[in-house]
């Protein structure tokens, strides 16, 4: 048993006949903390919910016992709400950094803060975030936009709902691709639209350089852009 784990209860030792069902899965060394939590927090109340019995060892394996596989399941998916990790990888102007990391760092600080996310900036001007939620990377990526003046350009009032483009992909992320359809315009190819049948990884589909036609389905007030790819779809599963 992990020395982390002295802070919760200490599970039984033997699982009786009519446990049969568990899970093994693996958690990054970095986020066993948060998914034990202060005291045991966190894991308790999973614990609680799920009525399941969790160990996790120094290594971040994790073992997930429970007499059904349907609060395994669930158990195995509060887990991974909490280490999973988006990232997103852009470019800013270098003239640009500055602005984005403010005096003393209090911008990209109060970005990171609002946001719930973690963002590096290069001295080449390459820029990652990172999220373990997809609508705050999203809303880190436009601020930081906003910032750059990448995006709300008048370019995007050109953009009509339900037309379609041919654009490039300009980068991918384990939920989607984001496509250049006009210049500096980019809009959300979401993972769910590259095929009718389960995709595993974005690259799987498409890659950086690829050109793709797309249909704007989603246009916000705030300039956010959706796309879908019927002949992608076509292409790549049952449609």
């Amino acid at each position: 048993m992990s020395k982390i784990l002295e802070e919760i209860d200490e599970p039984r030792s033997e699982m009786s006949p009519s446990s049969p069902k568990y899970i093994m899965l693996k958690i990054p060394l970095d986020k066993i903390g948060a998914v034990i939590g202060t005291g045991g927090k966190v894991i308790k109340n999973i614990i609680e919910e799920t009525g399941t019995e969790i160990d996790i060892q120094d290594d971040g394996s994790v073992y997930i016992y429970s007499t059904d596989t349907e609060s395994a399941e669930k158990a195995k998916k509060m887990i991974e709400d909490i280490t999973i990790e988006f990232e997103i990888k852009m470019r800013i102007p270098t003239n640009k950094i500055g602005e984005v990391i403010g005096t003393r760092g209090s911008t990209i600080k109060n970005i990171q803060e609002s946001t719930n996310s973690n963002i590096n900036v290069n001295d080449d001007g390459t820029l990652y975030i990172k999220s373990n939620n997809e609508e705050n990377l999203l809303k880190a990526q436009k601020i930081i936009k906003d910032i750059v003046g990448e995006f709300g350009s008048d370019s995007v009032k050109d953009v009509k709902m339900g037309e379609e483009y041919t654009g490039t992909v300009v980068n991918t992320t384990s939920f989607g691709a984001f496509v250049e359809i006009l210049p500096g315009v980019e809009g959300l190819l979401h993972i769910s639209k590259l095929s009718d049948e389960r995709v595993d990884r974005v690259e799987d589909i498409v890659k950086v350089g690829d050109t793709v036609k797309v249909i704007v389905i989603e246009k916000s007030f705030s300039g956010k852009i959706n796309l879908d790819s019927p002949e992608i779809r076509g292409k790549t599963g049952k449609h």
